[in-house]
């Protein structure tokens, strides 16, 4: 006799998180005795029903979520689940709901199916530069007291920019935190939307400097 229900857990996706890239979603299963079946329910929440996962040869969000067809079953093993998805499956800027169940010998169902919702997000963050006035007027002075940019990306947004000063178009000369020896770059974290405060930073007149800006 056992009426102790299973588990099936989710690893893959984390609940809340942005991705690029996600060719397999995974988990584990639990139980007292032994979990027979796993099995996947996958929303597209940012599309109109009917929009659940069918798996091959469909591939596609084309499913009734109502339907018991809308849970197919787990790859790997019932203790270290996965499924593997063609890189097409995933479309930017889209939030998908991935749903996992587990049922054991008894044929006793899991209570409460486990959840975790994300985001694709294959849109490369920029950063650019706008005083001084890139490559318009390239040229500033002492009572410049920033170097300021602009960022762009969604849906994820940006969470650092990091400047890096060369007083050697970038073949070393690196700012370091004390002066330009740096032989590689020293990146410089900023404030949002981007923000280099200027005050302790070596520049001599006359010197024309690299700045490499990256996000992240």
């Amino acid at each position: 006799y056992d009426n102790t229900p299973p588990f099936a857990g989710i690893a893959a996706p984390l609940p809340g998180v942005f991705y690029r890239s996600l060719p397999v979603l995974s988990g584990a299963g639990f139980d007292n005795v032994a979990v027979t079946t796993i099995s996947l329910s996958i929303e597209n929440t940012s599309k109109a029903a009917p929009n659940c996962y069918r798996p091959n040869p469909n591939n596609d969000f084309e499913g009734d979520c109502g339907a018991p067809s809308a849970w197919f079953k787990a790859q790997g093993t019932t203790t270290s689940w996965t499924y593997t998805f063609a890189p097409s499956t995933w479309q930017h800027n889209n939030v998908y709901l991935v749903r996992s169940s587990a049922t054991d010998n008894a044929l006793t169902a899991q209570t409460a199916t486990s959840s975790a919702t994300f985001t694709f997000d294959i849109v490369v963050p920029t950063a650019s530069m706008t005083t001084p006035n890139m490559p318009g007027s390239p040229y500033f002075n002492e009572l410049l007291a920033s170097f300021v940019g602009g960022t762009v990306d969604s849906p994820a947004g940006i969470a650092t920019v990091f400047v890096a000063l060369s007083s050697n178009a970038g073949a070393g000369g690196w700012w370091n935190g004390s002066d330009f020896t740096g032989a590689a770059e020293t990146y410089l974290p900023t404030t949002a939307n981007w923000n280099l405060a200027l005050a302790g930073i070596g520049f001599a007149n006359g010197k024309q400097y690299l700045a490499r800006v990256r996000t992240r």
